[in-house]
Formats: structure tokens, C-alpha cells, sequence
């Protein structure tokens, strides 16, 4: 079988301000490592050089992989470091949803002990997810545990940072992982040596997955192309889902309700992997956000779903970052199957809207993280059409 040439290169050596904008959170511990070691020394973001060492240490590597230019970035790397060429199977690039696509490769110098390397992946999102989600699949597919993590913006991209430990060989390595997503396409900056080095290299893949850039910008934020809902009666119900979604509006509502679901389906179209339910209550009928809750849960046991127990509402407060004023998440089941039920309300000037997202928790992760996805994306959108 046919190969393509791994990456197209030019090699530009100019100084470059590294930039960190923000770092919103950090989680991490110090399991795995030897006694005295600050983990967050083997993750530097800040600090890492001067310009005049960028200028005299670096060059600003840009790689066009395969001729595309979606997939065309740059970041730093040593001048003294190799770049190797790769070659990947034309089937690999085709089906780059399934598995990561490697775009560069760059190694130290020979004769450096450790292993020490750098080099980009890149993968293609088929249904809108948020890179929180994803990285925690892709971790736990991979039987990592995090040393530490952080979410924030490098040089004006979303990231999420790791650190794992792994052995490979008898040798045990940490590995730095820096994912981003630019629209339907994440990157990873994955940066590794053995642990016995890797403190020595820190910088040098600090100032990497820093200065990390995509060229070709994202039109949308979005993986997917995307609708837009607008309904015609009060109170008014706005916002945006993805394509592949069906959307069923509410028969027959009372004056002063209205009322939409939007689901993800099965290909037989008979199951809903993600269902979210969305309604809206004029303040003019009078109804308590107790009662409004009531109706909610009420909706969806008649649904067939069975309610077995409430979960902690911290995850719900952390993955909604639109206002809402009451919120709930229960632990239910679905024909036996082990389901998520989240409910919030919302409060807007003579209105307000309820929102329940149901999501299938055993055997399709993804339908899982699309729904939280769009479950954000639909309250913020409401929180946002109100103003």
C-alpha cells in the first residue's frame, strides 16, 4: 500500500514571544515521583526564556503535513534537535476520527540520555464535544492517571495540560500532553523523557506546547454544522444544535408555554443516546420553580425513565457556566440501562425556562459528552437571546 510523506517543512529561525493569557485551574499530586520533586516544575507555562535565547536556542518550526493547509501549524523547538521524517498510511489520514494522526516528530540531539522527543498529533472530531470530556475519555482509554492538570489558554487557544507517568520497557517516562481544539480538529503536543531527565527538558517542552500554533483558524467553534432553533410564541425559546440532532416541537402547549426536544439518535433512529428536554414558562401563570421542577421530573417519568437517587449538583455547577437557579442531577435508568438525568432552571425578565438533559452512561461515551455539549450550548444560548 501506498504511503504519504509524513509532513511537508520549512524551517524558520526568528525570535517569539511566548505568551500565557490565562490558567484558569489546576489539579494535580505528586504520585509517582521522587521525594522533593514540585510537579509543577516539570510543567512550566511562564518564564521559560528571554527573546534573545528564543533567537539564539530555537527555531520556529512550520509544517504543512500532507499539503493540507488545515493541519499546517508551528511551534518552538531546539536548533540542535532532529527532525525525523515520517511517512502514515493513507487509511490512517482517511479515518483520523478513530485514531490520532502523527503530523511531526522532533528528537534530541543523539547520545542525550532519556529518550527526550516532541511531536504533534492530531485528531478529527465527527460530533461536538467539549475538550474537557474528551481528554478525560482519552485518559482513561489510555489507563492514565494524571500527575497533574490544568485548563487554560496558551499564546490564545484553549487547553487542557497533563502530566502522566508511564513505563515503557523497564523505563519509567512522564509525558506531557497539551490538547487544544480548533473547531472539529484537536491537537496534541505530547512531550515525554524517562523521569530520571525529563526535570532537565521541562523548559524546552514548556516553551513547545506554549508557542504551539494552528495556522489555518477555525471558522466555526464548532465540530459540527450547526442549526438554529427560533420559535414564534412566548416565552421565546433561541439557540443553536448541531446538525445531526432531531428536533420535535411540543403539541397543543397552554398560552404562556412553549416547548422543544432535540435528540441524538441510534442509526435505527429508535434510541436516543442524548435527549434534552427544553420548555418555557411564562412568569404570568403564576408557577413556583418548585412546582416547575415537579413538572420537569414528571415529564420524564412519563417518559419510562425510572429515578433511582440524586447525584452531587457539583458537576452540574461546573459544566454550566450560564446562570441558572436551580439545578439538579439524579442517577436514573432507562429500560434498565444506567442513565445521568441533569434539570436546571433558569430565570430571565417574565420568563423562565427549564432544561432536562438525559444521557445514556453505559456504552457510548461520546453520546455521553456531546450531550453535556450541547446541553451548555443550549442554556447559553437562552441565557445569552434573553438580553
Amino acid at each position: 500500500m501506498s504511503e504519504i510523506l509524513y509532513a511537508q517543512r520549512k524551517l524558520v529561525v526568528r525570535p517569539i514571544l511566548i505568551l500565557v493569557i490565562t490558567l484558569s485551574v489546576l489539579v494535580g499530586t505528586q504520585k509517582g515521583l521522587t521525594a522533593g520533586t514540585d510537579i509543577q516544575d516539570l510543567a512550566p507555562y511562564r518564564n521559560l526564556f528571554s527573546n534573545s535565547q528564543i533567537k539564539q536556542l530555537f527555531i520556529n518550526l512550520n509544517v504543512t503535513p500532507f499539503g493540507r493547509e488545515d493541519l499546517a501549524l508551528s511551534l518552538l523547538v531546539p536548533k540542535n534537535w532532529r527532525d525525523i521524517p515520517l511517512k502514515v498510511d493513507p487509511q490512517l489520514l482517511q479515518s483520523a476520527e478513530q485514531a490520532f494522526v502523527p503530523l511531526t516528530l522532533q528528537l534530541a540531539p543523539e547520545g542525550k540520555k532519556g529518550h527526550p522527543l516532541i511531536e504533534v498529533r492530531y485528531n478529527k472530531l465527527d460530533l461536538e464535544v467539549g475538550l474537557s470530556d474528551w481528554v478525560d475519555y482519552y485518559l482513561q482509554a489510555s489507563e492514565y492517571e494524571a500527575l497533574l492538570r490544568r485548563s487554560g489558554k496558551y499564546n490564545r487557544r484553549e487547553v487542557q495540560d497533563v502530566l502522566v507517568d508511564m513505563v515503557q520497557d523497564g523505563t519509567s517516562y512522564i509525558v506531557r500532553l497539551t490538547f487544544s481544539k480548533h473547531g472539529d480538529r484537536i491537537f496534541l503536543v505530547s512531550c515525554s523523557a524517562a523521569k530520571a531527565v525529563f526535570e532537565e527538558y521541562a523548559k524546552i517542552f514548556g516553551a513547545a506546547v506554549v508557542s504551539f500554533t494552528v495556522k489555518e483558524k477555525s471558522e466555526t467553534e464548532y465540530a459540527e454544522p450547526m442549526r438554529d432553533y427560533r420559535n414564534e410564541a412566548w416565552p421565546p425559546l433561541r439557540f443553536k444544535y448541531p446538525s445531526s440532532w432531531i428536533i420535535k416541537e411540543a403539541e397543543e402547549l397552554p398560552e404562556g408555554k412553549t416547548g422543544i426536544d432535540i435528540s441524538l439518535r441510534a442509526a435505527d433512529r429508535e434510541i436516543a443516546l442524548a435527549f434534552i428536554h427544553v420548555k418555557g414558562i411564562s412568569n404570568a401563570l403564576g408557577e413556583s420553580i418548585k412546582t416547575i421542577m415537579n413538572k420537569m421530573r414528571k415529564d420524564f417519568k412519563s417518559s419510562g425513565v425510572n429515578f433511582v437517587g440524586k447525584a452531587d449538583t457539583k458537576e452540574l455547577r461546573e459544566r454550566i457556566t450560564a446562570p441558572f437557579i436551580q439545578g439538579e442531577l439524579w442517577d436514573v435508568t432507562v429500560g434498565g440501562v444506567p442513565s445521568r438525568l441533569a434539570l436546571i432552571i433558569q430565570s430571565f425578565e417574565g420568563y423562565y425556562t427549564a432544561l432536562g438533559l438525559l444521557t445514556v452512561r453505559e456504552g457510548n461515551p461520546f453520546a455521553s459528552m456531546t450531550g453535556w455539549r450541547v446541553f451548555e450550548i443550549v442554556a447559553s444560548d437562552l441565557a445569552e437571546s434573553s438580553k
